[in-house]
This record gives C-alpha cells, structure tokens and sequence, in this order.
C-alpha cells in the first residue's frame, strides 16, 4: 500500500511540476516530442543531440509505463489506464505519437499528460 501511495504522490508530482524544466530548455511539451520520440523508435542515423533528445523520450515513456502498471498493481482504484504488462516502449510511443498527429490542437499541452491520457484512450480500465 505505502509504495502504491509512493507511486501516486509521484506521479501528481510529475503532473503538477510548475514548468521550470520548460524555462531551462527540456522538453515540455507535446511539440517538443513529436521528433524526439520519431526518433527514439527509428533505425538510428542520430546525430548526438538526435541521441539525446530520443533517450529523454524514451525515459519519460518508461516512467510512465511503469508507474502507470505499478499503480494499477498496488492501488488498481487510483488507476487511470490499465496497460497490458507485455507492452513495449515502442508501442507506447507510436499510441502517443499516434494521439499527438490526432489531435493537434492539444500539442501546447504538458507531454507527460498527453501521454497518460493516449494510453487512458488506449486502454481504458474496465470497471
């Protein structure tokens, strides 16, 4: 139960982060990822800075798919997508990138938000 809350506490506290990281270059937004994470789940060819920019993609996917499994494992009511454990980075990526090309409109949104609700369409949890 304690590592459930542990893992809500952290996720709020990735969803509430006040944008400071946006003031110092990282990436933020759903813009900010559409190349990165095209380039996480392409053949390589990167340029460093290409490297770099997939490797913050991938990290932020892990982090979700992971907290959003172990959410579900520890506190399955708090539980907003309920992912299938088989699932692969790559996959989350192109159901994000996927979401992203569906709905332009929300591209100024936070990435992690627009990435929790892509696998929230993805694979809702049944009730």
């Amino acid at each position: 139960m304690k590592a459930g809350i542990a893992t809500a506490v952290a996720l709020v506290g990735a969803l509430a982060s006040d944008g400071t990281m946006a003031a110092n270059g990282v990436l933020r937004t759903g813009n900010d990822f559409i190349t990165p994470c095209k380039d996480f789940i392409s053949e390589g060819g990167l340029t460093p800075d290409q490297s770099f920019d997939a490797g913050i993609c991938a990290g932020v996917i892990k982090g979700v798919r992971m907290s959003l499994f172990y959410l579900g494992i520890t506190t399955p009511q708090m539980s907003t997508a309920c992912i299938p454990a088989s699932i692969t980075d790559g996959q989350i990526t192109r159901i994000f990138l996927k979401f992203l090309d569906n709905y332009p409109e929300q591209l100024h949104s936070d990435a992690t938000v627009l990435l929790i609700t892509s696998l929230k369409a993805a694979y809702p949890c049944k009730e």
